[in-house]
């Protein structure tokens, strides 16, 4: 859903859906049974990273897509991160995401049809 909401966004929506991406699928903590888990890619090759991430508390946030789309000047691409968005689980992501897509004002509409594999896109 994140993908297809690039289609026809602003710079300054590409820039909140950037720090989404990066705070989510690449830097992603999700609670699972009630302890936190790392979900993103950025995180998983780093051994001392996924320690830090699960153990300096003070480093989570509330999972907060609006908090995240404030944040793209935080953004570290070779350091470890400065926070991380903790979520309570993995459907609370997906609602946030679609929510987002939904803020989005352009002048056609797109989908995705999963049986045809293909994007849709309509006045």
């Amino acid at each position: 859903e994140l993908g297809l909401a690039t289609l026809g966004a602003t710079d300054k929506e590409i820039d909140e859906m950037t720090s989404i991406f990066w705070y989510t699928f690449e830097f992603g903590l999700c609670l699972q049974n009630g302890q936190p888990k790392v979900y993103g890619a950025g995180i998983i090759p780093s051994i001392r990273e996924i320690g830090e991430s699960l153990s300096h508390k003070d480093l989570h946030r509330p999972f907060d897509l609006k908090k995240m789309t404030e944040s793209f000047d935080d953004l570290q691409y070779t350091s470890r991160q400065l926070h991380y968005f903790m979520a309570p689980d993995f459907a609370e992501v997906a609602s946030q995401i679609r929510q987002y897509s939904k803020t989005l004002r352009r002048s056609f509409d797109v989908a995705y049809d999963p049986d045809e594999a293909r994007i849709i896109v309509s006045p």
